[in-house]
């Protein structure tokens, strides 16, 4: 990945970050992050992954809202840039964080497993 690209994924997160947290409504206590942004090496494309933290709520919902919302995304991070074209942004879920927890969980189970010692012969 070029230089270019790397500041602009670092200006695009932090941007989108803040426009999430300040112009997308979303129910109390619900959490949006940005993980992480990646933008496509002609800048035309950028894929920003989120997590969604909503306790008692339905994730899947809080992140469709958000997807609602990516041409006011676009629109507010437009005047944050200075490029010759606006990358087309779009919001997706990170599951990465998932599989992290998944994997966490699986490791455990074998963890706990070995200390009940051997089984049956």
């Amino acid at each position: 990945m070029s230089r270019r690209v790397e500041r602009v994924n670092s200006l695009l997160h932090r941007e989108i970050a803040k426009i999430i947290d300040r112009d997308v409504p979303l129910p109390e206590g619900v959490l949006v992050t940005v993980t992480r942004v990646e933008t496509s090496p002609d800048l035309r494309q950028a894929r920003a992954f989120v997590t969604v933290l909503a306790p008692g709520l339905d994730e899947k919902k809080i992140l469709s809202r958000v997807k609602e919302h990516e041409s006011l995304i676009r629109s507010k991070v437009a005047p944050a840039i200075t490029f010759r074209f606006l990358p087309e942004i779009l919001i997706l879920e990170d599951k990465a964080l998932i599989r992290e927890q998944k994997m966490r969980r699986l490791f455990a189970e074998v963890e706990s497993d070995s200390t009940l010692g051997p089984g049956p012969a």
